[in-house]
């Protein structure tokens, strides 16, 4: 690291092996692999509840449910304008979840990806 006044901390780290990713550079692609994991579950869901089978509809519900269940847990302040203020807010917010939930909120969302998926299947 540079000891310098005009260090700035970034996202990764140049050395003489490469680029060498930071934990910053981790926790956001952390961030945009569970961004695409709810994209992708929200798309089935969709595609579950518009279906005409009456199993794919139940199923689509109860993901649902799931899904908004664990994101009422989640402290999000929407009224936040500013890029510091949101920052902020998900610093705060970091520290009100316990590690372990991200990981079950992961597995929660894999599982009903798959069971939407088996049920497609079928």
């Amino acid at each position: 690291l540079h000891n310098t006044a005009d260090y700035w901390p970034g996202y990764a780290v140049l050395s003489p092996m490469g680029t060498i990713p930071t934990i910053s550079w981790e926790a956001i692609r952390e961030g945009v692999d569970d961004y695409r994991y709810l994209l992708t579950l929200r798309k089935l869901i969709e595609q579950a509840g518009g279906s005409g089978s009456d199993e794919m509809k139940e199923l689509a519900a109860e993901a649902k449910k799931a899904v908004e269940a664990m994101m009422a847990t989640i402290p999000i302040d929407a009224g936040r304008r500013t890029y510091t203020e949101v920052g902020a807010a998900a610093i705060h917010g970091w520290r009100e979840i316990a590690t372990e939930d991200y990981g079950r909120f992961r597995r929660t969302v894999a599982e009903w990806i798959m069971r939407l998926e088996a049920a497609r299947s079928r």
